[in-house]
Order: C-alpha cells, then sequence, then structure tokens
C-alpha cells in the first residue's frame, strides 16, 4: 500500500522545472513519481541527500549553488557527489553540466527527473574524473573517508586556474553528525587540506553553520611532494616518505610549510626520533604561532617526552 504525498510536498519542485509527488510505503520508504509517469526506485529520506520538495535530515543546499552560479556561466560544471541533482539543475548559464555520483539511487533519480544533465556512475575518489572548467563540492567532503584522496582526484580534472567551488558543514562544539557523515570542518583545517591538494583558497562566501568557498587549482611542487610522500607513508614505505620531505622546495611554501614541518615531525615522532620531531614543531610554531592543530600536536609531544 502507499500513501500519496503530492499535497504534504506540493509547490516546492515548479522552482527546478520538474513537477515530483511523491508516495510513502508500508514499509517507511518513499517514492519519487515524475510527471512523465517514470518511477524512481523507493527510498529512505535520510541525512545522506536531500530530494527536492521532500522534507528529510538532509540539509537544503540549494542556495550554495545558486551563490556558485556566476562561477559556472559558460563553463564545464562537473558537480561531485550530485545526490539528485536539484542543485545542479538550477545552473542552466553553464556550457555542459555532469552529475557524479556513486549511487545508482541518485544516478537514477537525476536521468529521471533532469535529462538536460549528464550523469556518470561512479566513486570520485578512486575512478578518475572527466575534465572540467569548474567542480563542486557540496555537503561531500565530510561523507567520504579520505578527503584529500576525493581533492586531489578533482585536482586532476581541473587545469591550473580552474576552479574549485566547495560547501562543507562548519565543526563546532555541539554539533552532532548523522550518518553518513563522518566529519565537520574548521576553516584552518579546510583550508589546510585544499592546500595540500593542491589549490589555494580565493574567496570566501560563508562562514556560518556552512563554510563556503572558491578555491583556485594552483600546481606547487610543495603539494605534489606531500602527496607523494603521503603515498609512500600509507603503504608503510617510510624511508622513503621521510626522504620526500627531507629537503624543503626553493619556492615559498606560505601555508604548506607548516603542513610540510608537521607532518614530517609527526612521522620522525613515530619512528622514535622525537626530539626531532619536537624541533620540526617548534618551528611550525614560531611560523603560525596560533595553529591550533601546531600547538595540539606540540603538547601532545611534550607531554610525550616528558613521560620517557
Amino acid at each position: 500500500m502507499m500513501t500519496d504525498l503530492s499535497q504534504q510536498y506540493s509547490g516546492a519542485n515548479s522552482a527546478l522545472g520538474q513537477d515530483i509527488r511523491y508516495r510513502s510505503c508500508n514499509d517507511g520508504r518513499v517514492q519519487a513519481l515524475f510527471c512523465d509517469d517514470k518511477k524512481s526506485q523507493a527510498f529512505l529520506p535520510s541525512r545522506e541527500r536531500a530530494y527536492p520538495g521532500l522534507r528529510g535530515a538532509a540539509p537544503r543546499t540549494l542556495g550554495f549553488y545558486q551563490t556558485f552560479a556566476p562561477y559556472c556561466e559558460g563553463k564545464v560544471v562537473l558537480d561531485i557527489g550530485a545526490g539528485t541533482g536539484a542543485g545542479l539543475a538550477l545552473l542552466q548559464g553553464a556550457k555542459r553540466r555532469i552529475a557524479v555520483d556513486e549511487s545508482t539511487l541518485a544516478t537514477g533519480f537525476i536521468g529521471a527527473a533532469y535529462e538536460e544533465l549528464e550523469v556518470l556512475e561512479r566513486d570520485a575518489s578512486k575512478r578518475p574524473l572527466p575534465k572540467a572548467e569548474v567542480c563542486l563540492l557540496v555537503d561531500v567532503l565530510g561523507a567520504v573517508e579520505e578527503p584529500g584522496q576525493l581533492l586531489r582526484q578533482v585536482a586532476e580534472c581541473l587545469a591550473q586556474g580552474e576552479m574549485l567551488c566547495l560547501a562543507e558543514a562548519h565543526a563546532s562544539a555541539a554539533q552532532e553528525l548523522l550518518a553518513p557523515m563522518r566529519r565537520a570542518f574548521s576553516g584552518p583545517q579546510l583550508e589546510s587540506l585544499l592546500e595540500e591538494s593542491g589549490f589555494r583558497v580565493v574567496e570566501w562566501l560563508s562562514t556560518g553553520a556552512f563554510l563556503a568557498l572558491v578555491a583556485q587549482r594552483q600546481e606547487c611542487p610543495w603539494s605534489e611532494r606531500l602527496a607523494r610522500a603521503k603515498a609512500a607513508w600509507r603503504i608503510e614505505r617510510r624511508t622513503e616518505a621521510l626522504a620526500l620531505l627531507q629537503e624543503m622546495p626553493a619556492i615559498p611554501g606560505g601555508y604548506r610549510e607548516i603542513l610540510w614541518l608537521r607532518t614530517r615531525a609527526l612521522w620522525l615522532t613515530e619512528v622514535g626520533e622525537v626530539d626531532r620531531g619536537l624541533a620540526l614543531l617548534l618551528e611550525a610554531q614560531q611560523l603560525a604561532p596560533n595553529d591550533a592543530q601546531v600547538l595540539e600536536n606540540l603538547a601532545e609531544l611534550l607531554a610525550f617526552a616528558r613521560a620517557r
């Protein structure tokens, strides 16, 4: 048995150019019905994605797509973790719009709701992405296992100088994350992650409940060598990883220098060279006296050194 929810959720879909009705199944799931009598797979409303016109735990993110619209005019736009595609559908000034999501439920919904969008079903963290001029990541990094790996994949599909538009939940002390979300971000943490992955933040658009920003792809020997070192460390090639971070690049690194010093310091500590690790963290602290991560690492390492 199914209950017609079209009256309860009517009115929110017309602005998106698609008439969608929802019916509830007796097992708690919901099914979307489209104006041409196509039906979606039944799904459970959750924090995973927001369906247009349907109330649920997932935050409404369409406003971010509207904010990002000027950056997408006339461009090839790739929306990674596109969800239902409703946000990408708003960007009608883009030259080409490609929705990427690893969920069959999501890509099926997009294909039924927005025929003007190209749809690609894949795990963007693990498989190459098509070339684009602008990439969108909206409420995605907080859910993936390795945010840095996904950002490096995004960097590969953008040429130098091209843009990443990103919005992620802003971390707060009283926050309660619902699955599938794994984390939220502070501003410095997000900027650090972007710097490490080959991006430079050019504009902060929001610092409220969500952090929204525009970052530019920037080829940089600091980022590239740090990424290679981390890849070697993950597969326990520790000597190689430490050697890659032995000598800093000649060009100024800005915040990347702090990332470099922190990473090498923590690795040296892990292989038993605590004093050398401490010296590097003190050097990082001189460059960035108020950096919370450096101060936290320094406090932990000092406590460990005293306990020896």
